[in-house]
């Protein structure tokens, strides 16, 4: 039998963006993703860019994205999307800057991916 091997992997620290990972932030292309939202959640706290929204399976009562750091600072007035019916082809490209975090509420019944930096 073979030998098994006991570590974890080390967790990545946070640093500052290299000159790859900048000329993509600066294309629109997103370095982070959170996959398969079914409920309501913070993906990024703080600052961050929102570049691309899928949506999988459309709500009854629409998908909701805000700027806020938690579903509690969610209100009408922080609202940086709304979709009440499916996109074309399933995704939305916004590139749109979020300064206190980025939290979505896929809504009921709904499955949406996002990503962003």
């Amino acid at each position: 039998m073979g030998k098994v091997l006991a570590f974890a992997p080390r967790p990545r620290m946070p640093g500052p963006l290299g000159d790859e990972q900048l000329q993509l932030i600066a294309a629109g292309r997103a370095t982070h993703g959170a996959l398969n939202i079914t409920t309501p959640r913070t993906v990024q706290r703080g600052y961050g860019t929102l570049c691309r929204v899928f949506v999988i399976t459309m709500p009854t009562n629409g998908v909701r994205i805000y700027d806020a750091a938690t579903m509690a600072e969610a209100t009408p007035e922080n609202l940086v999307l709304e979709c009440t019916t499916l996109p074309s082809q399933g995704m939305i490209a916004l590139d749109w800057p979020c300064m206190r975090g980025i939290t979505i509420d896929p809504g009921d019944g709904g499955h949406v991916t996002a990503t962003f930096n």
